[in-house]
């Protein structure tokens, strides 16, 4: 899977903060979407993550796994874009 070096940086930071690994916030966030559809999912949570650091509003969500924790409110649909 190909993501730009900040973005790794990113994850690295996320999962460290939650105690996880970024494999197992991977796994979580992905599920078994394919290499291009996991690759968006991890962009748009990271972003979804910095957003509600930086207090934008979010949803409700009743996830318990690592990624919910981190970012709820992204968790509650997973969309596909083109």
């Amino acid at each position: 899977m190909s993501l730009e070096a900040d973005f790794w940086e990113c994850l690295d930071q996320i999962a460290e903060q939650s105690g996880t690994t970024v494999d197992r916030l991977a796994a979580e966030i992905g599920g078994h979407a394919d290499k291009e559809e996991l690759s968006a999912a991890l962009r748009v949570f990271v972003l979804a993550h910095f957003q509600e650091k930086a207090g934008w509003p979010t949803s409700d969500a009743s996830n318990d796994g690592i990624a919910e924790r981190v970012a709820p409110y992204r968790m509650l649909q997973k969309k596909k874009y083109h």
